[in-house]
């Protein structure tokens, strides 16, 4: 029968089970008796690769305390120089140190002062060798079948990701997200971090993700993370790096080369930027400093229409580099003057771009659409542009730079809202927005079936759709 007893003067131990072979857990005392190292297998001797911790049972004398399992002061062994930071060491498979127990003493693991040797553990986890308890006299380890460990010798593996990847930062305060595996060992129990692999975080619990500061100054980062499992095996050293950057782009805007005037609303915009960090990644324009165009990626030249009235006009743009700094706003201002002195309201009224056919075009999976657009009052030459809003920004849908886009073999993914843009010797218009619709494709139908959907095609080609006006200005 086992009897659970507390001494108050032993050391409180995380529970950790035994890995101690309940096949071979007995040594022998001709004073103690039998000593079991499994104990009660909850609170059983712990053996790793550096110390030794938990608790043996002696069946004549109670439980023998091997040590806590965390030396003091992070040490990778226990001092044995106090009551509080005492147990058995393992340095390679040769013991030392000592164990205590309430009703036997202290009990030594390196018996050279009485005659004796070390205690060992083998490859194969096999203890041999004697202990001397003052009190109890000799232990023998390897009695019959011995005592044998368990011992976990592969060390745990990891990773490491700062901010789910990304590349860079302005922020020097990131997350950290971290997996670990121990496969069949003993198990990941701590993790510790460092920033230039020299000097360590304390170890501390696993988290599958946690805060981190990098270290000041713009530059790349390098976060380093290391594992140790409950076998004291510690893992390789896992890295990840990031680039730190709070150092906002700097750019310029330039329009028509410079000129003082202009007689079109068409002008040309000519840009330059420089980022010494993660670098420019969008762009933006404004002729009024509160409403912006959406971020687009950055080009050199630029076609740009000015707003409607002769005047001066102001043109603004702002960069945003790849750590998400935003640049000052940089502009550049310019006359326009009308031949003939009209007013630009009256010359951009009278270019357009009509487009007569549905909207929405409703069209059958695998099917064609055609959207086509005709200029109205154009001056001079007309350039075109297809472009498509399905989600976030316009999709410039390269290639369709004539008034007709034919859509083929139209599928789900070809839906969404299609518009062209475009342009003649005053002005940049966009057309009215078309809406296409894919039909989810049906099954086949019988004579009944025909009948009812060309009824409903008939009532569908008699309603006449509300379709907005096309606007003057630059496309969203």
């Amino acid at each position: 029968m086992w009897t659970t007893c507390v001494f108050l003067a032993l050391p409180t131990l995380l529970s950790s089970a035994s890995n101690v072979d309940s096949l071979k857990p007995y040594a022998w005392g001709e004073n103690v008796g039998w000593v079991n190292f499994q104990g009660d297998g909850t609170n059983g001797v712990v053996v790793k690769n550096t110390v030794l911790s938990g608790y043996a049972w002696c069946e004549s004398s109670g439980w023998l305390c091997l040590g806590n399992g965390t030396p003091a002061g992070g040490a990778t062994y226990y001092s044995n120089s106090s009551a509080t930071d005492f147990g058995v060491n393992n340095n390679g498979g040769s013991l030392s140190g000592y164990g205590w127990g309430e009703n036997i003493g202290w009990v030594s693991f390196d018996t050279s002062a009485q005659g004796g040797s070390r205690v060992t553990i083998d490859g194969t986890g096999q203890f041999h060798g004697y202990a001397w308890g003052e009190n109890v006299g000799w232990i023998n380890l390897d009695c019959g079948a011995g005592v044998r460990a368990v011992i976990d010798t592969t060390p745990p593996t990891g990773a490491i990701v700062i901010n789910n990847n990304r590349s860079a930062t302005n922020n020097p305060n990131v997350t950290l997200t971290l997996t670990w595996t121990d496969g069949a060992g003993s198990g990941v129990s701590r993790m510790r971090f460092s920033d230039d692999g020299s000097h360590w975080t304390a170890w501390e619990a696993l988290t599958a993700t946690t805060a981190h500061v990098l270290p000041t100054g713009d530059d790349h980062k390098t976060v380093r993370v290391q594992y140790i499992d409950k076998a004291n095996n510690k893992s390789a050293v896992f890295s990840d790096y990031i680039l730190l950057d709070t150092t906002p782009p700097t750019g310029s805007i330039i329009i028509n080369d410079g000129a003082l005037t202009t007689t079109k609303q068409a002008v040309t915009l000519k840009l330059a930027w420089s980022d010494t960090g993660a670098g420019v990644t969008r762009m933006r324009f404004s002729d009024n400093g509160s409403t912006w165009s959406y971020w687009m990626l950055p080009t050199a030249t630029r076609a740009y229409s000015l707003p409607a009235g002769n005047g001066y006009h102001t043109v603004r743009v702002q960069y945003l580099d790849g750590a998400n700094n935003y640049s000052a706003v940089y502009n550049d201002y310019i006359k326009l003057q009308l031949p003939g002195g009209k007013s630009s309201g009256a010359t951009e009224a009278s270019f357009s771009l009509a487009y007569s056919g549905s909207n929405p075009i409703v069209a059958g999976n695998k099917s064609d659409a055609t959207l086509s657009v005709v200029p109205q009052h154009a001056n001079g030459a007309v350039s075109y542009q297809w472009y498509r809003k399905s989600c976030g920004a316009p999709e410039q849908l390269f290639g369709n730079t004539d008034a007709t886009l034919k859509l083929k073999d139209i599928t789900a993914p070809s839906a969404g809202q299609y518009y062209c843009e475009g342009s003649d010797d005053t002005a940049t218009v966009n057309s009215e927005t078309v809406t296409v619709q894919v039909a989810a494709p049906v099954p086949m139908l019988g004579g009944l079936g025909l009948v009812a959907l060309a009824i409903l095609a008939a009532l569908g080609g008699a309603v006449t759709l509300r379709r907005s006006k096309p606007g003057l200005h630059r496309r969203p």
